[in-house]
């Protein structure tokens, strides 16, 4: 005989005296918790860009000034040189990025999911239909039959 015991609000124990077994679960995370974290990521990849850039701003040599003789004008030509952006900028907004529409992709799968009473996707849809953007196009979105602005 299977009996369900409760030790904690967030923790579950299921037991089968006649087999004595136990198993211990944690219950299934909020909907929006994995798109909270993937949020939380990009906004930490965020904070790092910005350190980055001040770092690299702050450095004198962000850029040079060079001055040249141009014979044909008689005159001096002004060049601005910069310096190369580090590649960890580049990395942080990549990341940073991908962190935030990786987000998007939670949320969709999520709404998706709370269409269907079980909460499975794949009843209805398939999973490679589930993702953001939702439609590649204004085009694509309108001849769904969804109305701009519509419920």
């Amino acid at each position: 005989m299977s009996e369900r015991q409760t030790t904690s609000p967030s923790r579950r124990v299921w037991r089968n005296n006649s087999a004595g077994i136990s198993i211990s679960a944690m219950p299934p995370p909020p909907p929006l918790t994995s798109a909270q974290l993937k949020f939380d990521r990009g906004c930490e990849h965020l904070n790092a860009l910005h350190k980055a850039i001040g770092l690299f701003l702050a450095n004198k040599k962000t850029y040079s000034v060079l001055d040249e003789y141009d014979p044909q004008t008689q005159g001096y030509v002004r060049f601005l040189e910069a310096a190369p952006v580090p590649d960890e900028v580049s990395l942080l907004i990549g990341d940073a990025g991908h962190n935030f529409r990786s987000c998007l992709d939670h949320i969709a799968w999520q709404l998706a999911a709370a269409e269907n009473p079980k909460g499975n996707i794949t009843d209805h849809r398939k999973e490679s239909e589930v993702s953001f953007p939702i439609y590649a196009s204004r085009r694509k979105y309108l001849r769904s039959g969804n109305e701009p602005g519509g419920t």
